[in-house]
């Protein structure tokens, strides 16, 4: 019987998993991908917003020669802290269900090779996130290999076709990369500008692109369709076709909701954020907590690495 188990290896789940060491708790944590793994999977060349400083967990230094670190500084960072806390972490495990008993909490789990396994414990930390769960678009043909919704480097593609799909800061930075590095880019974004919280540094280049026609930009249009050759959208009315050889589908990510029905856990259906006490992020179900990103549901710009850090010593007291 575990004290307490914690769903999510992110910066979230590995702070709580601090606060249970030093409380001398026996804990495990488990995630389906890897340490950090949405950090893994950001763009390999991205600079965080925030500084150092504000990354910190477990009250350790995050020493950076840079004014914002890159991601390969932020992935050494948290895989030093796993190592320096001795955190006990069981990647490569998902939870995929949730059992509720008199006195305690069952979590079952497969692992990446299927074996079924369960977990019993008092308290249920929920630290999952949102940025493994992407936003599909919804059209025919996203499943086509030629489709991502994960931008990681521009060197594959270039003199190759390349559509870009949204307008925030993922969409722009992966559509100025491209353009940098060869690629023949058009942006495809819904609104009629690009979104008002991209990063100051890069929005002044990604505008230059545009006007000398370096990135092809259309707006006020709505992707319809993905074949093997284009990408059928939609413009004020009007159906047009982009050539293509590839897509980054960059839409946004979500909270995995799956998960939050299969622990029973009530949440918002307009936000998918989970419903739960202030005091001590419970949920509707005893026992079983929420912490990190996962709390604002869609809306991830509210919830971040330095505005979370503390969950697991609101959650564990």
């Amino acid at each position: 019987m575990k004290d307490v188990i914690i769903v999510g290896a992110g910066p979230a789940g590995l702070a709580c998993a601090i606060e249970a060491a030093r409380k001398k708790l026996d804990y495990v944590v488990l995630d389906r991908g890897g340490v950090v793994n949405a950090i893994y999977n950001f763009p390999k060349n991205m600079t965080f917003f925030s500084t150092p400083d504000l990354l910190e967990i477990g009250e350790t230094a995050f020493i950076s020669d840079k004014f914002r670190p890159n991601r390969q500084e932020v992935l050494n960072y948290y895989l030093k802290i796993v190592k320096l806390f001795k955190l006990k972490t069981n990647t490569y495990e998902e939870a995929i269900g949730l059992s509720r008993h008199s006195n305690y909490l069952s979590v079952h789990a497969k692992t990446y090779s299927g074996k079924q396994k369960e977990y019993k414990a008092r308290k249920v930390i929920l630290a999952t996130g949102y940025y493994d769960n992407p936003n599909m678009i919804g059209v025919k043909g996203e499943d086509f290999s030629k489709v991502s919704h994960y931008y990681t480097e521009a060197h594959p593609f270039y003199n190759k076709e390349v559509a870009v799909v949204g307008g925030n800061n993922s969409a722009v930075e992966a559509a100025l990369e491209l353009c940098h590095h060869g690629a023949k880019v058009t942006l495809i974004h819904r609104e009629a500008t690009l979104g008002k919280k991209i990063k100051f540094w890069i929005l002044p280049d990604i505008k230059k692109r545009i006007e000398k026609k370096l990135v092809k930009a259309i707006f006020n249009a709505t992707v319809q369709e993905i074949s093997r050759e284009y990408i059928g959208i939609r413009i004020n009315g009007k159906r047009s076709r982009v050539k293509n050889d590839f897509v980054f589908a960059m839409t946004g990510y979500r909270p995995d909701s799956k998960l939050m029905d299969a622990f029973g856990i009530k949440y918002n259906p307009k936000t998918l954020a989970p419903k739960h006490i202030p005091k001590n992020l419970e949920t509707n179900v005893r026992g079983v907590h929420v912490a990190g990103s996962i709390i604002s549901g869609i809306n991830n710009n509210r919830v971040f690495i330095e505005n979370s850090r503390d969950h697991g010593k609101v959650i564990l007291g």
